[in-house]
């Protein structure tokens, strides 16, 4: 009776996650998190990932695993790499200064300025090239997977059931 009530939970679990989704949905869902976890609006990716499956009409589970691919010990250095991207893109290379000196807001806002472009730039060509491979690398996968069960319940339908052998047994009526 227990086993019963957990597989009933898993299969709506499973039907509240869209397991069962187009591949392309799937996969969609992945890329599009993926981009957004490489934006800088920290604090809002759950959000921002929540509104683009449903605006886009995407498994809400596959975006929002792909909005957590940058996680936090992982931030400085993501971003250290996109604003290396946007320097390179933009053609304005700031070396040797160091971004945070003074210690008024004004002067912070005048020295991370410089910065803001060639970060926009830098996290939009890398998230997209990142939502690229995700979207191929999601999509492969969800193919296989599927062709492995497939194959898996092709192989088990060959084994005879009990309802094989009862071939003397009458139809009921109807």
């Amino acid at each position: 009776m227990r086993w019963g009530r957990w597989r009933q939970q898993g299969a709506r679990i499973r039907e509240v996650l869209h397991f069962g989704d187009d591949p392309r949905k799937i996969a969609g869902g992945l890329a599009v998190g993926t981009f957004i976890s490489f934006s800088p609006y920290y604090g809002l990716h759950t959000l921002m990932a929540l509104a683009a499956a449903f605006a886009f009409r995407l498994n809400v589970a596959a975006t929002l695993v792909g909005s957590w691919i940058v996680i936090p010990p992982a931030i400085p250095f993501v971003m250290a790499f996109c604003l290396r991207v946007g320097w390179f893109l933009v053609g304005r290379p700031v070396r040797g200064q160091p971004i945070v000196k003074g210690v008024s807001a004004v002067a912070l806002w005048a020295r991370l300025s410089r910065h803001l472009w060639p970060l926009v730039v830098g996290t939009t060509v890398v998230g997209l090239a990142a939502a690229l491979v995700a979207y191929v690398a999601a999509y492969q996968a969800v193919l296989r997977v599927r062709a492995a069960r497939a194959a898996s319940a092709q192989v088990g339908e060959s084994k005879p059931s009990d309802a094989d052998f009862q071939l003397d047994k009458p139809e009921p009526p109807v």
